[in-house]
């Protein structure tokens, strides 16, 4: 409900397997079938503290209406260290239980969230090696789309290159328009010509000499 909005900054959805690879990190002895397959994720702030307490009661309520209650332990390993420990919290991968992970973000509107969830789905079902963690992020400038995948670099490298091509090939299928990313997806952005040419002036003019990630076009 909108009323109930207010105070929210930030807000993002986990599936079960963007739950399972943080989770399974941070309490290995802890069977995966224990933890939930769904969080949602709130930022909230504001001047009055009693206000934002009682959004916070208000949408825990809410949360009880549809079964759901306080996930604790992911907010304190996860959540909260995302917001408020790790500035610069791209390059995480190592608080995984996979030795490297490599991460997708894009804008999308609104209408493709559904059409979102089932192109990760489909790179689950294709792509059976790997952990696929989607989520979708919304915050003061819009909605958007990431995407996590985790691999053992020594020995999935260049298995993990077919899996990422095929899922951003199929993101940019569906809309999607990536604006944080890798070297990994830099080549697919040339095909959005007019969000490829933008950013390659935002870059010419912020990186004269062409030494900040050179290729990399995410900024």
């Amino acid at each position: 409900a909108q009323e109930l909005m207010g105070d929210v900054w930030y807000a993002s959805i986990y599936d079960q397997m963007a739950i399972q690879g943080r989770m399974s990190a941070a309490f290995p002895e802890q069977p995966a079938a224990e933890w939930p397959k769904f969080a949602l994720g709130l930022d909230i702030g504001g001047i009055d503290e009693a206000q934002i307490q009682q959004t916070i009661e208000r949408i825990t309520s809410v949360a009880a209406d549809h079964n759901g209650q306080e996930f604790a332990a992911f907010n304190e390993v996860f959540y909260r260290k995302l917001r408020y420990d790790e500035t610069f919290w791209y390059s995480f991968a190592g608080y995984f239980s996979r030795s490297r992970c490599g991460l997708l973000m894009t804008s999308l509107p609104a209408d493709r969230v559904p059409a979102f969830y089932n192109t990760i789905n489909e790179m689950r079902e294709k792509f059976t090696d790997f952990m696929w963690a989607p989520g979708a992020i919304v915050c003061r400038r819009g909605l958007h789309g990431g995407v996590i995948a985790f691999y053992d670099e020594q020995t999935q490298w260049q298995a993990m290159q077919t899996a990422f091509k095929a899922c951003t090939q199929a993101l940019l299928e569906l809309g999607c328009v990536p604006y944080k990313s890798g070297k990994i997806w830099a080549q697919h952005m040339q095909a959005l010509e007019s969000h490829h040419g933008t950013l390659s002036q935002i870059k010419a003019a912020l990186d004269i000499n062409g030494i900040m990630s050179p290729g990399n076009l995410g900024l």
